[in-house]
């Protein structure tokens, strides 16, 4: 089902990200356009504050959503700052695949392996915006407060 992402946009460091709509809110602001395939990150917080927002280009390949969570997860850990994770799929011509459900559950063990909590992973797609958490039934992480976080 895709969700809306008109919600008010947190500001960097200062507003925590309480809800899926202001995840994408922000992530927006970072698609590249004219639309292509690339992967974004964004770092959370023990606050849930955003902190930092890389985009990753060229990355077509579903798996590449596997091999960026890693990376990110892995270049945060030695930050005891950085608590979470939120990636998104750019797919300007496709949206939800056959095997996301698989990838899901591949690139959340992997960033909990380094410690971190993926918090959810969107595809902006030419069918609009979904969260993978909700589409495949995963409960959502967004109203559970920094520290209090619980991985599962």
């Amino acid at each position: 089902m895709p969700i809306s992402s008109s919600a008010h946009v947190p500001r960097a460091g200062i507003d925590p990200i309480v809800s899926a709509a202001e995840a994408l809110a922000v992530l927006h602001l970072s698609v590249t356009l004219p639309c292509r395939n690339e992967t974004l990150a964004m770092f959370l917080d023990v606050n849930d504050c955003g902190t930092v927002l890389v985009n990753v280009a060229d990355t077509g390949d579903p798996l590449h959503i596997v091999e960026v969570g890693e990376t990110m997860a892995i270049a945060a850990t030695n930050s005891a700052e950085i608590t979470g994770l939120v990636l998104a799929s750019v797919r300007p011509y496709h949206g939800l695949l056959p095997g996301d459900d698989e990838l899901l559950l591949h690139v959340n063990d992997v960033v909990s392996e380094c410690g971190m909590l993926l918090m959810d992973w969107f595809v902006i797609g030419a069918d609009g915006d979904h969260s993978l958490f909700h589409e495949f039934g995963i409960p959502a992480r967004w109203t559970a407060p920094g520290p209090a976080r619980v991985q599962t």
